[in-house]
C-alpha cells in the first residue's frame, strides 16, 4: 500500500522540471522502498529535512537512505562521502521537492498497475439491498464480518472484525496538505500510510478518515466514531474512545484509551490527549491534555480532573 521505487533519476526528473540546481553526495545507486519522517530513515528510504539550517555531522550520522535537505556543511559532506547507506540531495525547497518526487513515483507505479488501482464494485455480498453500491479499491483488507453502508468510498484501508462502515462513510482519500513549489504553485502532499481500523469500531454516517502521510490513520479497536465527524490524516485514537458527531480532528492529533471527545469539538493538528481524557461539546483542543482530565471551553482548559478506576469498579 506504501511502497514504490524511488532514485536519483526521479530526483533529478523533478529538479530539471523546476530548473534547481543540486549538490548530490553519496551512494547515487541507493533505491528507496518507502517514505518515512527524517528520524525512521534507513537504507530503504525516502525522506526531508525542513530546517533552514545546514546538516551537520552528528546530525548525517543518525541518517540513513535518500535525505533531500536545504544545506549540508562540508564536515558532513565529507562524512557522508565515507558511507554506502545514504544519498544527499541539497536543493531549494526540499519539502516540495520531496512531495514532487513521490508524486512522480506513484504516477509512474499506477501507470504500470502496481499502485493505487482503479476503484472496484462489489455487487454481491457488500450490494444494499436498495441496489446503492459502495466502492473498494483493490488496497483495502476486509476482515470476517464486517459491514459497509451505503454510498461508502474505501481505499488504501484494512478492517478488523465485526467493523461497520455506516452510510456515506469516506475511508483513505488524501489529507488536505500541501507547500508553495518553486515556481509559487501548490504541490499537494500524497498520503500513502493508509488507514488502519480495529476490531469491533463503528463508524457513522457521512464521517470521514483520511490517510495518513508517513504514518497511517489509526482507529483501535472498540470505538465509536459518530456522524459527520471529520479524522484527518495519521491521527491515532485509542482502544474503547468514543467520538462524538460534528468532531474535526487535524492531522497527526493523538487520542488515548477510554476518551470521550463530544459533539463539535475541535482538536488542532499534533496535540496530545492522554487516556480517560473527556473533551466537552463544543471545545477547541489547542494544546495537549493529560490523561484523567475534563476540558471544554474556548479554548479548552482543565475544569476537572478524575480518578481513574479499575475494572468492574
Amino acid at each position: 500500500m506504501n511502497e514504490f521505487n524511488a532514485s536519483l533519476s526521479d530526483i533529478r526528473k523533478v529538479l530539471d522540471h523546476f530548473k534547481i540546481d543540486a549538490i548530490v553526495t553519496g551512494n547515487q545507486d541507493l533505491c528507496a522502498r518507502r517514505a518515512a519522517p527524517l528520524s525512521e530513515s534507513s537504507s530503504e528510504t525516502i525522506a526531508f529535512s525542513r530546517s533552514p539550517d545546514p546538516l551537520g555531522v552528528l546530525e548525517v550520522r543518525a541518517l540513513a537512505g535518500i535525505v533531500i535537505v536545504g544545506h549540508l556543511n562540508a564536515e558532513a559532506a565529507e562524512e557522508v562521502d565515507n558511507r554506502a547507506d545514504v544519498l544527499i540531495v541539497g536543493c531549494q525547497h526540499p519539502e516540495a521537492i520531496f512531495y514532487a518526487v513521490l508524486l512522480e513515483v506513484s504516477k509512474r507505479a499506477h501507470d504500470i498497475g502496481e499502485f493505487m488501482p482503479s476503484p472496484v464494485t462489489l455487487e454481491l455480498e457488500h450490494r444494499q439491498p436498495n441496489g446503492s453500491r459502495i466502492f473498494i479499491d483493490n488496497d483495502v483488507l476486509l476482515a470476517d464480518n464486517v459491514r459497509i453502508g451505503a454510498f461508502c468510498s474505501v481505499r488504501r484501508c484494512t478492517i478488523g472484525e465485526m467493523s461497520e462502515l455506516q452510510a456515506g462513510v469516506r475511508v483513505g482519500d488524501d489529507a488536505l496538505g500541501a507547500v508553495v513549489g518553486p515556481n509559487g504553485e501548490w504541490i499537494d502532499r500524497p498520503h500513502f500510510a493508509g488507514v488502519v481500523i480495529g476490531r469491533n469500531v463503528r463508524i457513522e454516517n457521512n464521517s470521514v478518515i483520511q490517510a495518513g502521510f508517513l504514518n497511517a490513520t489509526t482507529i483501535s479497536d472498540n470505538c465509536r466514531i459518530g456522524p459527520l465527524t471529520w479524522i484527518g490524516n495519521g491521527v491515532s485514537i485509542g482502544q474503547g474512545t468514543l467520538i462524538g458527531q460534528s468532531v474535526t480532528i487535524a492531522g497527526s492529533v493523538t487520542i488515548g484509551r477510554n476518551c470521550r471527545i463530544w459533539s463539535n469539538a475541535s482538536i488542532r493538528e499534533a496535540v496530545t490527549i492522554g487516556d480517560g481524557v473527556t473533551v466537552g461539546m463544543g471545545a477547541a483542543v489547542v494544546t495537549d491534555i493529560p490523561s484523567n482530565q475534563v476540558w471544554f471551553g474556548n479554548p479548552a482548559r482543565k475544569r476537572l480532573s478524575i480518578t481513574p478506576t479499575s475494572p468492574g469498579e
